[in-house]
């Protein structure tokens, strides 16, 4: 009857080890994928700015660009009357 419950118990050390073990990989896992969102999120906010950026120099570089816009508002104002 001792050694069952001797065994018992050594399996449920040896189960909860098991568990304890799974949960660290677990966690690694949930701290990577975190640590990896993150980085994505500033690397699109990055992007977006890099972009931002180049449109409005684009803009500012080419006159008719400008000048088209400005039309297109127009045509956009006429179109309401």
């Amino acid at each position: 009857m001792l050694r069952a419950v001797e065994e018992k118990l050594n399996w449920g050390e040896k189960t909860l080890h098991q568990l304890s073990q799974d949960k660290e990989k677990l966690r690694n896992i949930h701290l990577n994928r975190c640590h990896e969102m993150v980085n994505f999120k500033f690397e699109l906010t990055s992007l977006k700015a890099i972009m931002r950026t180049k449109m409005e120099e684009d803009a500012t570089s080419n006159p008719m660009a400008e000048k088209s816009k400005e039309e297109s508002h127009n045509l956009y104002l006429a179109s309401l009357y």
